[in-house]
């Protein structure tokens, strides 16, 4: 159910920013399925969930800083 969610607001948000901004980010569904099964499913979080959550967010950062570098700014 947590990952249809992200699946639709995934799709909602493809209609407003290039698919090339939202792949930066297409790691995101890991770290909101797990966090909405912590609060609405309550299942467990483990110290493995946090580990995953920060390598997905620096692996966002990296391509982002890369992206801008290349193009100057992030597009719009």
């Amino acid at each position: 159910i947590c990952g249809a969610f992200f699946y639709w607001a995934w799709g909602q948000g493809l209609q407003t920013v290039p698919a090339s901004t939202a792949a930066l980010f297409g790691g995101v569904l890991p770290v909101m399925t797990s966090l909405l099964g912590y609060f609405y499913l309550a299942e467990r979080f483990g110290w493995y969930d946090f580990v995953g959550m920060l390598l997905v967010f620096a692996s966002i950062g990296v391509g982002v800083e890369k992206h801008s570098a290349r193009k100057g700014v992030l597009p719009k």
